[in-house]
C-alpha cells in the first residue's frame, strides 16, 4: 500500500462524517454504501488505488452476505492485474459455495482462478467434510462425557478447530455455525455437575489429610474452598454460582485454620537478624523452597509485635519483618494509645489477587483487608515503601476496630486513606499534621455528594457502591477535622467523642448530627446549614485546581507534602512478578479451579 493510500484511509473517516451539512446528517447513508459509492467514483476515473481502498472500507461495514458478495467482484476486479488478486477470488469462492461444496462460479472468477478453479472447489468440499466429521465427534465425545468429564476438552478443541473452518463462508456458517459456538462452551451445561464434583474431592482430601497430618495438602485444599467460597458472596460476580458454598467454606476455613495451630507449633520463624545473615546461596534456597502457602516462609518482628507470613519470597519477607513496627509505632503515636500490648498481630502476605480471596477476602479491587488481628494484603511488582502504605492502611483498621468500634464505613476507609498518605517513608514517627490532597475532595463532589440525599445515605451507610467510602471518608475526614468557621476548628473538638460513641445503638446519621450538627460552639443547628460549609469546602477545593484561582485559606491550612522519603528500589522476589494480574470482577471459579487442578494433580487424583 503506498502513502497515497495510507492518507486516504486517514481522511476517510473524517469526510464521510463531517463532508455534509447538518441537515444531510440527520439521514445520512450508511457507511458501506457511502464507501462504495467513493469507490465507484474513483473506478470511473480510472484510480484504482484509490478504489481498492474504499472497497476495503466498505467491506469492513458490509451490513449483508449480498453486499459482500457485490464488494468482492468490485474488488477482484480492481485486483486482477495485482499478486492478491488469487486470495481475493479464494474469498469470492466462499460466497458462491453452498454447505455441499456445490455452486456455479461466476465468469469472472472463472476466469481469475483459471487452473485452480477445481482444486479450490475440492478444497472447499474438504472442509465440509472436516465440518461434518468434527461435529460427528463432538457428538460422540459429549455422550461418552456422562462417564468422565475430560471429554468435554475434546468437544472444545474440535469446536475451535472447526470455528477457524468456517472461513467466510456464509453457507457453512449458517449450517455449522450455531453447533459450533454452543459446543464452544461446552462445560457451561455440564458446570453445576462440574463444580460439585471438584468441591466434593477438594472437602474429601481437607479432611483426610488433617486426619492424617499432611497439613500443608490440608491447608491447599482448605484455602481453595474459602477463595470458592469467598467468591461465592462476592458482590458483583460475573457468573451464577452453580452450587451452594456454605458448608463447603465452612469446613476450609475450619481446615485451614487447624492444619495451621498444628504446624506453627513444630515450626521455628525466622527472626529479623537471621533473615539479614542469609548468604545468596541461601537466600536462592529460601526462593525455591516457600512458593506456596500450605508451606509460607514465617518470621516475627524485632520485638515480637508481628508474625509475618509470605510465599512471596525472601527480600519481601525481610522487609515487611524490617518495617511493619515502624508503622505500628506511628500509629501507637497518633492514636495516644497501644491496645495491643502482649497480644501479637499477624501479617499475611501473598502475591496473587486469589491468595486474598483465599483467606476470606470478597473485595476484588482491594489490596488488602483486616480481621480483628490478621492483616492480608497483596504485594505484587512493587516496594516495601509502596507496600507499607498498604499495610498502615490495613493496620489503621486494627486500631479503629480495637478503639472505637461501630465507626459507619466511610470513617473507616477515609481515616485509613488518610494515614496511608501522610507520611513520608517508614521512618517517619509521626504523620504529617494537616495533610491534605485534592484529589479525594474533588472525587466527593465529582460523585455528588454535594446533594443531600447522597450525603445523608453515605452518613448513614447506606451508599451502594462501598468504594465510595474511600475518597468520600478521606474527604470528611480532613473536613471534620481541620474546617474552620469564623476562625474555628468548629467540628475538630467533637470527633473524639463521636468516634468513642459510634458503636452506641442509634443510626450513624442521627449520632452524626448529635455530635456534629449541635449548634454549639459556633457549629451548624440544621443540616442545612451544615451541607452548605460541606459544599463550600468542595468547591474551594475544586476552585483549586491549577488552572483556577486558588482558594486562600487551603495553602494555609493544609500541606499536600507528606515529606517523602529515601524511598525503595523494586522487589524482584519471583512470586512478586505473577501471570495472574488485577483483574474486574471475577467469574465463580476463577483462579481456584486451576489450582485445585494443579493440587489434585499432584497429588494423582488425575480422575479429579
Amino acid at each position: 500500500m503506498n502513502l497515497r493510500s495510507l492518507i486516504l484511509i486517514s481522511l476517510m473517516g473524517s469526510t464521510l462524517a463531517f463532508g455534509q451539512d447538518d441537515e444531510e446528517l440527520v439521514d445520512r447513508e450508511p457507511i458501506w454504501k457511502r464507501a462504495r459509492n467513493a469507490a465507484e467514483r474513483a473506478i470511473e476515473r480510472g484510480d484504482n488505488v484509490e478504489a481498492r481502498v474504499h472497497l476495503l472500507e466498505a467491506l469492513r461495514w458490509k451490513p449483508s452476505t449480498e453486499i459482500e458478495r457485490e464488494l468482492l467482484e468490485l474488488l477482484l476486479e480492481q485486483e486482477k492485474d495485482s499478486a492478491a488478486s488469487t486470495l481475493w477470488a479464494l474469498r469470492s469462492l466462499d460466497q458462491v459455495m453452498d454447505s455441499k461444496g456445490r455452486g456455479r462460479l461466476t465468469d469472472p472468477l472463472n476466469q481469475e482462478l483459471g487452473a485452480l478453479a477445481d482444486p479450490a472447489r475440492a478444497l472447499f468440499q474438504q472442509r465440509v467434510a472436516a465440518l461434518t466429521e468434527l461435529e460427528r465427534l463432538r457428538k460422540d465425545e459429549r455422550r461418552a462425557a456422562r462417564r468422565g468429564f475430560g471429554q468435554l476438552l475434546i468437544v472444545e478443541w474440535a469446536a475451535e478447530t472447526a470455528r477457524t473452518l468456517l472461513g467466510g463462508s456464509p453457507s457453512l456458517k449458517k449450517t455449522f455455525g450455531d453447533a459450533i459456538e454452543r459446543d464452544r462452551r461446552p462445560f457451561i451445561d455440564a458446570e453445576a455437575e462440574l463444580a460439585r464434583h471438584v468441591v466434593e474431592a477438594l472437602s474429601k482430601l481437607a479432611r483426610t489429610s488433617l486426619s492424617k497430618g499432611n497439613y500443608e495438602d490440608a491447608i491447599r485444599a482448605g484455602r481453595i474452598l474459602v477463595g470458592l467460597n469467598a467468591q461465592a458472596n462476592t458482590k458483583g460476580l460475573r457468573s451464577d454460582v452453580p452450587i451452594s458454598m456454605d458448608g463447603a467454606g465452612a469446613l476450609g476455613r475450619d481446615t485451614v485454620a487447624n492444619a495451621r495451630k498444628r504446624l506453627r507449633d513444630k515450626r521455628k520463624p525466622y527472626t529479623l537478624e537471621e533473615l539479614e545473615m542469609m548468604t545468596p546461596a541461601e537466600q536462592a534456597e529460601f526462593e525455591d523452597t516457600y512458593t506456596e502457602f500450605g508451606f509460607p516462609a514465617v518470621a516475627i518482628s524485632p520485638t515480637g509485635k508481628y508474625r509475618i507470613e509470605t510465599s512471596c519470597g525472601y527480600e519481601t519477607l525481610l522487609g515487611i519483618t524490617d518495617t511493619v513496627e515502624l508503622h505500628h509505632d506511628r500509629l501507637v503515636g497518633w492514636f495516644g494509645q497501644d491496645p495491643f500490648e502482649g497480644r501479637q498481630g499477624l501479617v499475611r502476605i501473598v502475591p496473587d489477587i486469589q491468595g486474598l480471596e483465599a483467606e476470606g477476602g470478597t473485595k476484588w479491587w482491594a489490596g488488602g483487608f483486616q480481621g480483628g488481628d490478621t492483616t492480608v494484603i497483596r504485594f505484587a511488582m512493587g516496594t516495601i515503601e509502596g507496600v507499607g502504605r498498604t499495610l498502615t492502611h490495613e493496620l489503621t483498621h486494627r486500631f479503629d476496630g480495637a478503639i472505637y468500634r461501630g465507626m459507619p464505613g466511610w470513617s473507616v476507609e477515609g481515616r485509613a486513606s488518610w494515614t496511608g498518605a501522610a507520611y513520608g517513608w517508614s521512618g517517619d514517627t509521626e504523620f504529617v499534621e494537616d495533610f491534605a490532597t485534592g484529589g479525594g475532595m474533588r472525587d466527593a463532589l465529582y460523585r455528588g455528594y454535594k446533594g443531600e440525599g447522597k450525603l445523608k445515605d453515605i452518613l448513614n451507610g447506606e451508599n451502594e457502591r462501598y468504594r465510595d467510602n474511600y475518597t468520600f471518608g478521606y474527604a470528611m475526614w480532613v473536613f471534620i477535622t481541620t474546617w474552620e468557621i469564623n476562625d474555628q476548628r468548629v467540628f475538630a473538638p467533637k470527633v473524639e467523642e463521636w468516634m468513642l460513641g459510634s458503636a452506641k445503638p442509634r443510626g450513624p446519621l442521627d449520632w452524626f448530627e448529635t455530635c456534629f450538627i449541635d449548634g454549639k460552639d459556633g457549629r451548624p443547628a440544621n443540616f442545612e446549614d451544615f451541607q452548605k460549609e460541606w459544599n463550600q469546602n468542595l468547591d474551594d477545593w475544586w476552585i483549586n485546581l491549577p488552572e483556577k484561582e486558588e482558594a486562600p485559606w487551603i495553602g494555609k491550612r493544609h500541606t499536600s507534602n507528606n515529606g517523602g522519603g529515601p524511598g525503595s528500589p523494586l522487589i524482584y522476589d519471583r512470586e512478586t512478578w505473577p501471570w495472574t494480574l488485577r483483574r474486574a470482577e471475577p467469574l465463580f471459579g476463577q483462579h481456584h479451579a486451576r489450582d485445585a487442578g494443579h493440587l489434585l494433580a499432584d497429588l494423582g487424583q488425575d480422575k479429579d
